[in-house]
């Protein structure tokens, strides 16, 4: 029995670190009033250059729980801070930011410097929700914007993606054109289609339903 007892108390006095990780560490979890305090003072330093890749790194180790606070400080920080925060979400890949981002992008109130940080990010997730966001932006009228999102769109060649790249064809802009016949032309391997959008739509009318029944 007191073996027992012994061999209890020593395992829960191993467990009790790992606990305390957990509760420091996972999405789902608040952090703790120190780590809180710790982001705050990394947030405060992301305007310091040569310190921007330790930053990251510490963010990186923390997750997808820092994300509250970045959101908070994004909402409330001047057009650089806001770039820089964008610019970090976009690298941790947090998904929870996608909603928020796809909202600065949509908002014709935000400074055009800050929207097209947002495309940008946008480029780095890939969901069917974003990429009719992007295909939107892509034709807006500001020179930040319709190029940021056309190349964020042009960043994920998938298959979902093939009827925006040919609505890119339309576009008044050569490079985003040659950037959507070069993805179509990889996803699809129909390098011998010319890069305009007739020639597209109606190889995508014919062959739409068999190119998608081979490529499930």
């Amino acid at each position: 029995m007191m073996k027992t007892v012994v061999l209890f108390i020593f395992c829960f006095c191993f467990m009790i670190p790992a606990f305390a990780k957990v509760e420091l560490w996972e999405p789902h979890f608040q952090a703790h009033p120190l780590l809180a305090k710790r982001i705050q003072e990394w947030i405060a330093s992301l305007q310091n250059q040569d310190q921007s890749s330790i930053i990251l790194e510490n963010f990186k180790q923390v997750g997808s729980i820092v994300y509250p606070h970045l959101k908070d400080a994004l909402e409330k920080g001047d057009e650089k801070l806001q770039k820089k925060i964008i610019e970090l979400l976009a690298q941790l890949k947090i998904k929870e930011s996608i909603g928020l981002l796809c909202g600065i992008l949509q908002k014709e109130s935000v400074d055009p410097r800050v929207r097209e940080s947002a495309a940008i990010a946008l480029g780095e997730f890939s969901s069917i929700e974003i990429s009719e966001v992007l295909i939107k932006f892509a034709f807006h009228r500001d020179n930040r914007i319709f190029p940021a999102a056309s190349y964020a769109l042009c960043k994920k060649p998938t298959r979902q993606n093939i009827p925006y790249f040919i609505l890119l064809l339309k576009h008044w802009d050569d490079n985003i054109r040659s950037k959507a016949h070069t993805a179509l032309a990889r996803i699809t391997g129909q390098s011998s289609i010319p890069s305009d959008y007739v020639s597209w739509q109606r190889w995508w009318t014919n062959y739409q339903d068999i190119f998608e029944d081979t490529n499930k």
